[in-house]
């Protein structure tokens, strides 16, 4: 999943915390689906 790996890559450049909080949501994506997945990236701008 290579879009789940740009996710953590770009959390990081902004923030340690907002990395974690990426990394902690990664189960939820992958049960929820592509949903949560655009979801998150509309949390983490």
């Amino acid at each position: 999943m290579p879009n789940l790996a740009l996710v953590c890559d770009r959390s990081s450049k902004v923030s340690p915390i907002s990395n974690v909080f990426a990394t902690n949501m990664l189960c939820d994506l992958h049960v929820n689906g592509s949903g949560s997945y655009a979801f998150l990236l509309y949390r983490l701008k």
